[in-house]
Order: structure tokens, then C-alpha cells, then sequence
């Protein structure tokens, strides 16, 4: 499938576990990345969004093969900074989507899949073929998201992002999240996470503003 891969590696890479920078991107942007006309008239048809991560090549295959994929929904975190992980399995490779709960981007996301399906898109920043999963959420846990959205304060941002790396590698770890397929064990672990770009720029245009006052 002909889908721009649109995550990025970081360098925060252990033995059996890859974490790597995702992207949410919604319905009306996504039609830029999607070359196929036949996939490009399921986008407008369904108007999905997408998210976009990096796994292994040997769950992609196993995924393009039809084995089966599992898949669960957490929320996890605390009350400054909640995340919502949503994993994929096959066999005894898991993929694991973070996305925090305080992110408008993100909330914008939750509220639209009462209606509007997710595509999930798995691929490498060096290629640009990906494997798609889509997804409906059901609209009881749809509802039930709504409820853990979050408006932080200043203070309560800047608690967020230095909590940022450390909550992420809290996630990538094997026996953080079980496996979903009983009687399989974890292989590997590969996570994408999608930033909370506002959060970020909030913060930096707070240390621009401080340094021009120094000034």
C-alpha cells in the first residue's frame, strides 16, 4: 500500500524494543500522503484518521500475511500527564501507539471517533510502503476517553514534559503492558509516540520571552 511513511526515529533504542516518533493526522490532511486513487476515495468516503508509526519489518510482514493482530486499548498515567496506548500484537511482536491526553491534536481525535474510524499505519522512515489497520472504536470507550481528556495549567505543563521521556520509556519497557495473545510471550517491543506539539510550543515560546526580557 502506497502510504507515506510520516514517523521519525529518535535515538532512544534498547535491546528488543524501538521507540520511535509517530503522527496523528486527520481526515482532511491526510489525503496528501495516500497515492492510490482507489485509497484515496476510501479516505474521502470514510474521512479516518490516521495514525502513523514505526515497527519492525517482521511484524509488517506478518500482518501483510494475515496472521492475526490483537488489539487493546489503555489509559495510563496520573493526573498531571495521562497517556492513551493503544497496541497492537501479532505473535509475540507488539506495537504500542502513546498519545497524550492533554495534546488538542489528540483530543480532537478521541471526540471524532465517535463517528469517523482510525487508520492505523505501520512502516519504517526509510520506506515507503506501510501496512494499514483500521479500527472504530466502540463508542462506549469513546465516551469513556472523553472523560480522561485533559486542560493543564502552566505549572501543571511543565511538570508534563519533563515527565515526557521518562513516561516513554516507562511504556517501551516488555512487561510495562501484557501480552494479548495468552500463552505467547513478548518478543519484541516497538513504540511510536506522538508528541504534544502545542505543549512544546507553549514551553518554548516561554523561554524565548524570558530570554528577550533578559535581554
Amino acid at each position: 500500500m502506497n502510504i507515506e511513511s510520516k514517523s521519525h526515529s529518535v535515538p532512544l533504542s534498547t535491546f528488543n524494543i524501538e521507540i520511535h516518533q509517530g503522527q496523528l493526522m486527520a481526515p482532511e490532511d491526510a489525503l496528501d500522503i495516500v497515492s492510490e486513487e482507489r485509497m484515496r476515495q476510501h479516505v474521502i468516503d470514510e474521512q479516518p484518521w490516521f495514525l502513523f508509526g514505526e515497527s519492525p519489518q517482521g511484524m509488517r510482514q506478518k500482518i501483510a500475511e494475515d496472521v492475526p493482530t490483537v488489539i487493546h486499548i489503555w489509559v495510563r498515567g496520573d493526573k498531571v500527564a495521562r497517556y492513551l496506548v493503544i497496541a497492537h500484537q501479532t505473535d509475540g511482536l507488539q506495537h504500542r501507539f502513546v498519545l497524550p491526553l492533554y495534546e488538542p491534536k489528540v483530543k480532537s481525535f478521541v471526540a471524532s471517533s465517535l463517528l469517523q474510524p482510525c487508520w492505523f499505519s505501520l512502516g519504517d522512515s526509510g520506506d515507503t510502503e506501510s501496512v494499514v489497520l483500521p479500527l472504530q472504536l466502540p463508542r462506549t470507550l469513546c465516551i469513556e476517553l472523553m472523560t480522561k481528556l485533559q486542560n493543564l495549567s502552566d505549572e501543571e505543563r511543565k511538570v508534563a514534559l519533563i515527565a515526557l521521556r521518562p513516561d516513554i520509556r516507562r511504556f517501551a519497557e516488555i512487561g510495562a503492558f501484557p501480552s494479548l495473545t495468552e500463552g505467547v510471550d513478548l518478543e519484541q517491543v516497538s513504540v511510536s509516540y506522538v508528541p504534544p506539539m502545542e505543549a512544546l510550543a507553549l514551553e518554548l515560546g516561554d523561554l524565548l520571552g524570558a530570554t528577550m526580557v533578559k535581554h
